[in-house]
């Protein structure tokens, strides 16, 4: 665009439009101000004493304090470390078990694992159990029958199924 294309633009513009274009940006300019204003406040409010900016993560419950120094400390409720404990336990890998049966004892299903030792396999009641394509119960579970178990491990090392494909 020349030199001659731009004054020739402006010159189309009357004051009317000028004004009102002016007054808009104005308006725009003065609103930001305000908008971060009203942050850098709130933000200020959010030290106790002048000392420490306090946030509290509603949905685990955990709070953070933050001094004005920059140091940054966390509190955590009893809430919030069973939250914590949760998605841990959450994100523990699955395992797959083969085996044979040794013996159902109750929601317990004992197996000779592909290690050469004894496992307990716990099953509850979300626990599927197949056999082939068809949901059977857990009393279809007999000795000597070879398994396919996926599951999660808990705290004692027994296997807790998800599934039990009885081949």
């Amino acid at each position: 665009m020349t030199t001659s294309n731009l004054n020739c633009s402006f010159r189309k513009l009357s004051w009317g439009q000028f004004a009102v274009n002016l007054f808009i940006a104005l308006c725009f300019v003065s609103i930001a101000l305000v908008v971060s204003l009203l942050v850098v406040m709130n933000i200020g409010r959010g030290f106790d004493n002048g000392t420490k900016l306090k946030y509290t993560h509603k949905a685990t419950g955990y709070t953070v304090y933050t001094t004005k120094d920059g140091a940054t400390r966390m509190v955590l409720t009893k809430d919030a470390i069973a939250g914590l404990q949760a998605i841990k336990d959450q994100m523990r890998a699955p395992e797959r078990i083969f085996g044979t049966v040794l013996r159902v004892e109750g929601n317990q299903v004992i197996i000779w694992n592909n290690a050469a030792e004894e496992q307990v396999i716990l099953s509850h009641a979300s626990t599927m159990i197949f056999v082939s394509s068809t949901e059977v119960g857990i009393t279809a579970i007999e000795e000597g029958q070879n398994v396919i178990i996926l599951g999660l491990p808990d705290e004692e090392d027994n296997l807790i199924a998800k599934t039990i494909s009885i081949q």
